[in-house]
């Protein structure tokens, strides 16, 4: 599907470099890029069961068949929590002071930090710099689109803020007014257009690219379930 739509825009691309040169433009506009995010989400490891975490112990209710108690291994002593009820600690004789050497050990606790953060994936970060180093517009970037066509026309791409230009073509298709096709050196690739609020509180626009199929090419045993590129414009929506 993808290699579908690269194709149908660059047919597209080439019926309007047929039909139009830049003596041809009624509309610029452009889209600076101030930022650049990737979006990259992997499926969730599979989960024991709840009501049998362990598969190897079909009966979870009673682990040891050979002691039906198995919160009392020992019988004959109906208290295995106090097996001496005279002195519930035979290596302590003085409970009230567990270190006659040192009479405040019993006084200091260890804090344990309360749901303590699972690290993070090592391949998701990985996958977020590859995708960012290989985005071909990069923050201080831009995009020139001039309307020779009322759905396209030419392209002008600023890689990176000093680098030099380059030009390709542009299609908007009639039926979905939310895509723009983008084709230049040898990118071709399709954005989403929509908008997002900026720390300024205004509406902008934002491009985003569906990387997904691309990556999990690239890393096929990792449960990539989306890879998303989303380049953060100034450009008012």
């Amino acid at each position: 599907m993808g290699k579908l739509k690269i194709l149908t825009a660059l047919l597209l691309a080439a019926a309007l470099t047929a039909c139009g040169d830049d003596s041809d433009v009624f509309y610029t506009t452009s889209y600076p890029v101030a930022r650049i995010e990737i979006s990259v989400s992997l499926s969730e490891p599979e989960k024991p069961d709840p009501e049998n975490p362990d598969p190897e112990n079909p009966d979870p209710e009673n682990p040891d068949p050979e002691n039906p108690d198995p919160e009392n291994p020992d019988p004959e002593n109906p208290d295995p929590e106090n097996p001496d009820p005279e002195n519930p600690d035979p290596e302590n004789p003085d409970p009230e002071n567990p270190d006659p050497e040192n009479p405040d050990a019993g006084t200091s606790q260890t804090e344990k930090p309360e749901n303590p953060e699972e690290p993070e994936n090592p391949l998701l970060e990985e996958i977020r710099n590859d995708a960012l180093a290989k985005a071909p517009v990069q923050a201080g970037g831009s995009y020139r689109l001039d309307f020779t066509h009322h759905n396209g026309g030419p392209l002008v791409v600023r890689p990176a803020a000093d680098a030099e230009t380059v030009t390709g073509t542009f299609i908007k298709e009639p039926d979905k007014p939310e895509e723009l096709h983008f084709t230049f050196g040898e990118q071709a690739y399709t954005c989403k257009v929509s908008g997002y609020t900026d720390t300024d509180d205004l509406r902008k626009t934002l491009f985003s690219v569906d990387l997904t199929e691309e990556y999990k090419q690239l890393y096929p045993d990792a449960g990539i379930t989306q890879v998303i590129r989303k380049e953060y414009t100034s450009h008012p929506y």
